[in-house]
């Protein structure tokens, strides 16, 4: 089980941005190399509305308990395998009493 065990929402998406060492040489001429052994750089931007009061304190408990630096893990939509995330950002905005929605951006990390 997930220590994100909440679903999201229509919304959410995923960046990938391949971290390159690349150095050109003229004339268009580039070389690169991958850097790491994880060279994906993968984030997460993840939607949720309608949050009851309860679920959002919940949210954000473990937002804050883990301060933008300690992973958690969290199963992305459509897939089966859990990854590990940091999340530094995070905002929830408040809609009816008492519902709010939250967008966040999730990094994946490699430990």
């Amino acid at each position: 089980m997930s220590d994100w065990d909440w679903t999201v929402s229509v919304g959410t998406g995923q960046a990938v941005e391949c971290n390159v060492d690349e150095i050109e040489f003229g004339d268009g001429y580039r070389q690169g190399v991958a850097r790491g052994l994880n060279p994906f750089v993968e984030n997460w931007s993840v939607v949720r509305k309608d949050i009851p009061n309860a679920v959002k304190e919940a949210m954000e408990a473990l937002l804050r308990d883990r301060r933008g630096v300690a992973t958690f893990t969290w199963t992305p939509p459509f897939s089966s395998t859990e990854i590990k995330v940091t999340c530094k950002a995070w905002q929830f905005t408040p809609k009816e009493t008492p519902y709010w929605d939250l967008t966040a951006t999730f990094r994946r990390r490699y430990e």
